[in-house]
């Protein structure tokens, strides 16, 4: 905290914003989207974020397909174990 440079964090917006801008991050489980489209006035026209763990959702779907889904025995653990390799939020 301490190499953290002074100043605002939150720092109001001058202007009017005009265009588009996509942002791309490599994060833990994969990669996420930033996406911006203004059009000049003060308000945005759309956001969106892509998260690994949207992208990587498809995966787990295929993953599960061969699991058993009765939730009694063993087979339970082995599907918990699956969907934390998966979903972040989890762990």
């Amino acid at each position: 905290i301490d190499r953290i440079p002074a100043g605002d964090v939150d720092v109001p917006v001058k202007g009017m914003p005009n265009g588009e801008y996509v942002m791309r991050i490599e994060q833990p489980r994969g990669e996420a989207i930033y996406y911006v489209s203004a059009n000049g006035s003060p308000h945005l026209d759309r956001m969106r974020v892509r998260t690994p763990t949207f992208a990587n959702l498809a995966g787990l779907c295929e993953t599960l397909k061969g699991a058993d889904h009765g939730f009694h025995g063993p087979e339970r653990e082995d599907v918990v174990k699956m969907v934390r390799e998966f979903v972040e939020c989890h762990i």
